[in-house]
């Protein structure tokens, strides 16, 4: 499995200097190559034996720029603003129980002009992990009232929702669907499940309640099954495939927030002088200052002004978001 948290680091285009925050980042499968590629890391998880664990691993490689710390990332206390060039979460994040915080903390803590990348598992994806969790919900107890399922974060409008909410505009995020390969070549599909229940927290808790009702047989043959299914190994070892949604981020700039529309084309009204400029904020529109536009151009009404809009024709009013012009 180690391999495929290379992969992933490997994709990112890591460029030194920079400094990135791994957000549940366990013991450092995406934390170490990352920072073997020349990154100063940092690697955040709410675990202390996960945190303990990667600090080992980063003494023992000799990694001087690598460092865990326990943290929650619905609430990175203590971590400064805009104190990342790039924040990065493989399948760590996605399972905090307040999503909307966690996409706030992550653009919070990351410099304007820097990235954003989640790796977040898909709702009924046919591929293992999903099936994994499928089969686990099975044997666990119902979640409790209020509770948000982390696979909401495998679903495009929840994406842009969350980001949206924490001020970043839905053409500063894109998704594709990708592949996590689970490479183990020195074990068989029944170890490789093993090692899930033993290390892969919702498989862990599905074995203790099933342990509880007497069903642990059941579901240690059910998840052998799946693995036996889905691997492509053509000897001894596992090589199974999982599709994941890869989430990338642009954090705005400062000059995407004051934005200058001066003699700006407005699309389908024609070139329009405009005195001033728009100042955009990434939750409102602070204030507009231009004279009316030439009686050339039709009036414009009921438009809405949106987070991040600008070349805006309207009144001599100050705008806010939501307000029509």
């Amino acid at each position: 499995m180690r391999q495929s948290g290379e992969a992933v680091a490997q994709s990112l285009g890591i460029m030194p200097p920079l400094r990135v925050l791994d957000l549940g980042c366990g013991d450092g499968t995406t934390a170490i190559p990352l920072a073997r590629l020349g990154a100063e890391v940092v690697g955040i998880d709410i675990a202390r034996n996960l945190v303990e664990a990667g600090n080992k691993r980063a003494a023992e490689a000799g990694l001087t720029k690598l460092k865990f710390q326990e943290g929650d990332a619905c609430n990175l206390e203590g971590v400064p603003g805009h104190s990342f060039d790039m924040t990065v979460s493989v399948f760590g994040a996605m399972f905090a129980p307040k999503p909307f915080d966690v996409a706030k903390e992550m653009v919070r803590v990351t410099k304007p002009g820097g990235r954003i990348i989640m790796g977040n598992w898909i709702p009924n994806d046919p591929t293992f992990v999903s099936q994994v969790l499928k089969i686990s919900s099975a044997f666990t107890p119902p979640p409790p009232e209020g509770f948000i399922s982390p696979m909401t974060w495998g679903v495009e409008s929840h994406i842009i929702e969350r980001f949206g909410q924490a001020g970043v505009p839905k053409e500063k995020i894109s998704m594709v669907k990708d592949t996590y390969y689970f490479a183990s070549p020195d074990k068989s599909p029944t170890q490789f499940i093993e090692l899930f229940e033993t290390f892969y927290g919702p498989t862990m808790n599905a074995v203790e309640a099933a342990q509880k009702n007497g069903k642990a047989r059941e579901l240690h043959a059910q998840l052998v099954e799946l693995a036996n299914a889905q691997n492509k190994s053509k000897d001894a070892g596992t090589l199974i495939l999982a599709t994941f949604m890869r989430v990338s981020v642009s954090v705005l700039r400062q000059e995407d927030f004051n934005i200058s529309i001066d003699d700006r084309l407005v699309a389908g009204f024609g070139r329009v002088h405009l005195a001033g400029e728009i100042k955009v904020a990434p939750t409102r529109v602070r204030q507009v200052y231009q004279r009316r536009p030439p009686s050339s151009v039709p009036a414009v009404t009921g438009r809405k002004v949106l987070k991040g809009a600008a070349g805006c024709i309207c009144t001599d009013s100050t705008l806010t978001v939501g307000d029509y012009y």
